[in-house]
């Protein structure tokens, strides 16, 4: 599936590819690709990761942009 929301990513994906213009940035589990500094890479936002408590996934509460 194609999914632009990184929380419904995390959510329901077992792997991710993070692209920017066209060129991998990172893949893997949702642990392993959205954290602060790929999701700054790739979308331009400061960014903190928490982990869900009833999922266990991470969560992503965008601040700002950087």
């Amino acid at each position: 599936m194609v999914v632009h929301d990184l929380n419904h990513a995390s959510r329901f994906a077992h792997h991710i590819v993070a692209i920017k213009e066209g060129k991998v940035i990172q893949t893997g589990s949702p642990v392993q690709v959205m954290t602060p500094e790929i999701l700054k890479v790739v979308f331009g936002i400061e960014s903190d990761i928490i982990i869900d408590p009833r999922n266990g996934q991470p969560l992503c509460l965008p601040y700002a942009l950087a």
